[in-house]
């Protein structure tokens, strides 16, 4: 099989407060299309190369989200410095950006590589800079508004919230593991008297 890239332009669009999202780039599936019930951990992967020069807020990466009032969402976001993104993990609760950690440093070209895990119910968000060979890895409030959904729409997005600019991020591999906890079946211990 051949395998290809996917290229995602920027629009003027931002979870946070709710703007644009009618015509925002957000790409995902729902974690119940790979046995998610609510209970179970997994990770989201992907990678993107040679990070474009975005204007300034202009970011991309990884959310996972009951709706997109209600997420946790992290990647890479460009500040008004024109050379560097900084690595970040921030909840939405209500349409509104809250608990932000922000740390390190991409540059524009830099290769790329996201994972998105929940490990034992809390989230964390490691970047590699695949260039420079380094990362970082995040962690923020636990979302406890995530904690009853049965159900996750998780995905990537590119975004430039205060821009028209149409940069394109290009998307090299995505892939999503859920981690089933199977419990062995209770045995029955039959002993006979003889």
């Amino acid at each position: 099989m051949e395998r290809g890239v996917l290229r995602v332009q920027a629009t003027r669009s931002d979870i946070n407060f709710q703007k644009g999202l009618d015509r925002g780039e957000y790409f995902g599936l729902p974690l119940s299309q790979l046995g998610f019930t609510g209970r179970e951990d997994f990770e989201i992967r992907m990678q993107v190369l040679d990070t474009p020069n975005l204007e300034g807020y202009g970011q991309y990466g990884i959310y996972v989200a009951d709706n997109t009032k209600q997420c946790i969402r992290g990647g890479v976001i460009r500040w008004t410095d024109p050379q560097e993104y900084t690595q970040f993990l921030v909840n939405t609760a209500d349409g509104r950006d809250h608990d932000a950690n922000q740390l390190g440093y991409i540059s524009p070209g830099s290769d790329v590589e996201i994972c998105f895990r929940r490990m034992d119910g809390k989230f964390s968000l490691e970047v590699r800079d695949l260039t420079n060979e380094n990362s970082n890895t995040l962690q923020i409030r636990h979302p406890v508004f995530l904690d009853n959904c049965q159900d996750f729409q998780v995905g990537i997005f590119v975004s430039n919230p205060f821009h028209d600019q149409h940069a394109t991020v290009t998307f090299d591999s995505f892939a999503v593991t859920v981690w089933q906890n199977f419990q062995p079946e209770p045995q029955s211990a039959q002993s006979s008297a003889r």
